[in-house]
């Protein structure tokens, strides 16, 4: 089965506590998109079960995953998010060292947020080896190879990861990004059209099948896609940045800067991610506006920061003696 199908190893003391954790186990399993409120459900479920007993380790680890799931959704501040993950984490492994759910947790926050890639590697490992079938431990150990470069290894564990649950939407996702960082652009556009198969809905593949299609020269293709999806999506700013990169591509330039002008109304509501914003101002050609927004993801510890030495719609901007200073900072020259 699902390694989140796996009961936890440490029982809580309270058959109440216990059942408010099934709970919040049911609405992590269930939620599927960056705005579905079940992952709240799911983090005031394992809430509960903590109040009732502050010890149950499954929770705690439970309750991390929540945090950094907030974290990369932009659900608040990514560093407020990930910082509480790491706490929650931490809590689950003094309690219970052995738990792969804590390992993989602590994993995510140390290459999220503290860009520390021997000690996440540590962790996804050891979260791999307590439990072989956590698909997410294989998801999390192989973007993080990827964001370092290391494209055989990742696409090792993605492939993984797909195998233990070809139905996983997120995992299907990932790997589509795996390859399309590795400049594997057909086999990126096959995962993203077998997630889209599944759910055709589901909004993260299609706005990595537009950054596909960007690669490839297939700018039409990618506009149709990422105009379509920012229609579904107008309310998160991720989905206008990419959607205003691909215009400039286009030469729409008066386009492009439009939806950037916009950028700053939608952050009113969520946190505007500062690494997609520089996205959008690579576009237009706004280097200066696209490193102090990097530079503010780094103050945010924005999650898809990882990824800054990889990405290949930065490439205008690598020569910049500001570019490597920031790679510097994040450990990834």
């Amino acid at each position: 089965p699902p390694a989140d199908a796996v009961p936890p190893r440490a029982p809580a003391r309270s058959v109440t506590a216990y059942q408010e954790y099934l709970q919040g186990r049911y609405f992590w399993n269930n939620w599927l998109r960056p705005e579905d409120e079940r992952l709240e459900q799911a983090l005031s479920r394992y809430t509960e079960a903590l109040r009732i007993d502050p010890n149950f380790a499954p929770a705690h680890a439970g309750a991390a995953r929540v945090h950094v799931a907030r974290a990369v959704n932009y659900r608040e501040r990514p560093r407020s998010a990930l910082e509480t993950a790491r706490a929650a984490a931490k809590r689950s492994l003094e309690l219970e060292p052995r738990m792969s759910e804590g390992h993989l947790a602590l994993g995510d926050v140390r290459r999220m947020l503290e860009w520390d890639w021997r000690g996440a590697e540590v962790a996804y490992v050891e979260a791999i080896a307590l439990n072989p079938s956590q698909e997410n431990a294989h998801r999390g150990y192989a973007t993080m190879l990827a964001a370092l470069g290391r494209y055989t290894e990742a696409i090792r564990e993605i492939d993984r990861a797909v195998e233990l649950d070809p139905l996983c939407l997120v995992v299907g996702t990932s790997a589509a990004f795996v390859r399309y960082l590795a400049g594997d652009y057909e086999g990126a556009l096959g995962h993203c059209r077998r997630t889209t198969d599944i759910d055709p809905q589901y909004l993260p593949a299609r706005r990595l099948c537009g950054a596909v299609y960007l690669q490839i020269g297939r700018t039409e293709d990618a506009l149709a896609v990422l105009e379509a999806a920012h229609a579904e999506a107008s309310h998160d700013p991720v989905y206008a940045a990419s959607l205003s990169n691909a215009r400039a591509l286009a030469g729409d330039a008066a386009g492009a800067a439009e939806l950037v002008a916009g950028l700053p109304r939608l952050g009113a509501t969520r946190y505007l991610s500062r690494y997609h914003l520089a996205l959008a101002y690579v576009g237009i050609g706004d280097c200066d506006s696209a490193f102090a927004a990097l530079e503010q993801a780094v103050v945010d510890s924005d999650p898809a920061l990882i990824y800054l030495a990889v990405e290949h719609r930065f490439e205008p901007i690598r020569p910049d003696p500001r570019y490597a200073r920031l790679l510097d900072l994040l450990g990834l020259s």
